[in-house]
């Protein structure tokens, strides 16, 4: 329910500071959309999509929702911060690395 997903989000150690449908991320700083009606949601399948490309590319670890870090070269790369695991910078780092 409702106070599990809320104490999942406080349990996160990424997370500096959460609301109903948003969170602040401790990393980058950005506020985070989460689900516009079910309070204390993640967003969307859409997300969940992009957060296991980027967990099953061979080049990045440390994925987080708005930073991946390159094996190659030890970069970390700022994703786009107006979605979870957005990863067109991503891919620009790895066209250029």
């Amino acid at each position: 329910g409702e106070d599990e997903r809320k104490q999942q989000f406080i349990d996160d150690p990424d997370v500096q500071r959460i609301e109903p449908h948003r969170l602040l991320c401790k990393h980058c700083n950005c506020w985070i959309k989460l689900h516009p009606i079910i309070r204390y949601s993640q967003s969307s399948e859409k997300e969940d999509s992009r957060k296991q490309l980027l967990d099953d590319d061979a080049y990045a670890t440390d994925v987080s929702p708005h930073r991946v870090t390159c094996k190659a070269c030890g970069t970390n790369i700022r994703l786009d911060t107006r979605y979870k695991y957005e990863g067109s910078h991503w891919r620009t780092h790895l066209a250029r690395c």
